[in-house]
C-alpha cells in the first residue's frame, strides 16, 4: 500500500488548520469564523463559508452559496465535498 498524499507531502493538521486526507476537499475548501459578543460570553456565533470550492460545502443538506457566510447552531451537521470517483 502507497503511502497517503499528505504522508508524501509531510503534511499534518496545525492549530489553525484540519487536515483531512480526502480528494474532494482543498487546502482552502471552507472557513470557520467565531464572532465573539463583546456584551456577554455566552452568545458567541459561528459562521461557515465555502471559499468557492470545487465540490462544495453543506450544512444540514443544505449546500452553502459560495463565499456567503453561514450561521452554524448546536446540532448542526457540515459536509466538505461529495464522493467522487476516479478511474486509473
Amino acid at each position: 500500500m502507497s503511502p497517503s498524499r499528505s504522508e508524501a507531502k509531510n503534511l499534518s493538521a496545525t492549530p489553525d488548520n484540519a487536515l483531512f486526507d480526502c480528494p474532494v476537499i482543498s487546502r482552502r475548501h471552507a472557513e470557520l469564523e467565531l464572532k465573539v459578543n463583546k456584551w456577554t460570553e455566552e452568545k458567541h456565533t459561528v459562521f461557515i463559508k465555502d471559499t468557492g470550492s470545487m465540490h462544495g460545502t453543506s450544512v444540514n443538506g443544505q449546500k452553502l452559496v459560495p463565499t456567503r457566510p453561514f450561521q452554524l447552531k448546536e446540532g448542526d451537521t457540515i459536509r466538505l465535498g461529495e464522493s467522487v470517483n476516479r478511474a486509473d
